[in-house]
Order: structure tokens, then C-alpha cells, then sequence
């Protein structure tokens, strides 16, 4: 698995690339150039902070622009401005508000990738019934080709039959609206 975490504050950084070791794989981009860096290598999530330096919302741009380009990935927005948040909710639902300790980014990860993975395993569940239908489709297809096939008087015989089926129903309807028919004239 491959994090990247997108944070100007360096001991921040080190911290959270620290705590975040066992998932495996860490990258760190300090600054919104090395982040831009980042944006053709796939990361299963980006830990981003929304303030980077001077930049007011570059971790926001960085944020859709990678989003945009991996939509499977799991992002977290971190910032100590709620309003910043807020908006960052628009791209993700998983935010943490600065100052907050380190436990709380880790219990997050670590739920936002049992999702993903629960959402994958469902879609997979899903591709594999519909492959599972369609080859009980196929199948059936072919077993109603090769008894037309192998029996063409069998065939016949069955479409005579619905025939006459449908022949004496229809027969048996127009016997009874007579008979309601008489009813009714000799009743009036």
C-alpha cells in the first residue's frame, strides 16, 4: 500500500510518515511543487494539508486535481482552519481539524481503507454474479439451440401442442360467452 502525505510543516510530516509506516509505503511532499510531482504516481491514500505556506488553498487544488485523476483514492484534509474543512468536504468526507492527535489520523485511515476495500469487494461480488448469470444464460441458450437442433420433431410436436392449447381455449371461450349470451336473452 502507498500513502502520501502532503504537509509543509516538516516535524508534522515526519510524525504522521512515522505513524503511518505500518500501512506501507510512505511518501511526503513538503511543498505544493512537490506535490504536483506526485500527482502521476498512484497512491491508495493522500493525507493532505489544506494551507500549504503562503498558498491559502493549494492542499484544496492539489486535492481535486488528484482526485480527479484517481477517484478510488482515499483523501484526508487536514487543517486548522474549520471553514477550509468545510470546503474540503466537496472532495472528501474525511477530514481532521488541527491541532488533533495522531491516534485520531490513524483510526481514520484505517476505517476510510476498510470502506474502500468493502466497496471493492462488493463490486467484485457484483462482476462475478452478473459473470455467473451470464454463463447460466449462455448455457441454457445453447441447450435450447441443440434440443432444436438434435429434435426437430420433438419441437414440432410441442408447438402443435400450444397450438392446439391455444385453439381449444379459445374454442371454450367463445362456448361460454354464448352460453352467458342465452342466459341473458332468455332472462330479459
Amino acid at each position: 500500500m502507498k500513502i502520501l502525505v502532503v504537509e509543509n510543516d516538516e516535524q508534522l510530516c515526519i510524525m504522521y510518515c512515522d505513524a503511518l509506516g505500518k500501512f506501507g509505503t510512505i511518501e511526503k511532499a513538503l511543498t505544493p511543487d512537490e506535490a504536483r510531482e506526485k500527482l502521476m504516481s498512484h497512491y491508495d491514500a493522500v493525507i493532505c494539508d489544506i494551507m500549504l505556506y503562503d498558498h491559502d488553498s493549494e492542499g484544496l487544488k492539489f486535492m481535486r486535481l488528484y482526485k480527479g485523476r484517481y477517484p478510488d483514492v482515499v483523501i484526508i484534509a487536514v487543517s486548522g482552519d474549520e471553514d477550509k474543512l468545510n470546503e474540503a468536504k466537496k472532495i472528501t468526507k474525511y477530514t481532521i481539524l488541527k491541532p488533533a492527535p495522531i491516534g485520531i489520523l490513524v483510526e481514520m485511515l484505517e476505517d476510510a481503507l476498510g470502506a474502500r476495500a468493502l466497496m471493492f469487494d462488493e463490486i467484485r461480488i457484483h462482476m462475478w454474479e452478473y459473470k455467473k448469470d451470464k454463463e447460466k444464460r449462455e448455457r441454457l441458450e445453447k441447450d435450447i439451440r441443440n434440443f432444436i437442433i438434435a429434435s426437430p420433431d420433438i419441437v414440432l410436436r410441442i408447438i402443435k401442442w400450444v397450438v392446439g392449447i391455444g385453439l381449444s381455449l379459445i374454442l371454450a371461450l367463445i362456448t361460454c360467452a354464448v352460453s352467458i349470451i342465452t342466459v341473458l336473452i332468455r332472462c330479459s
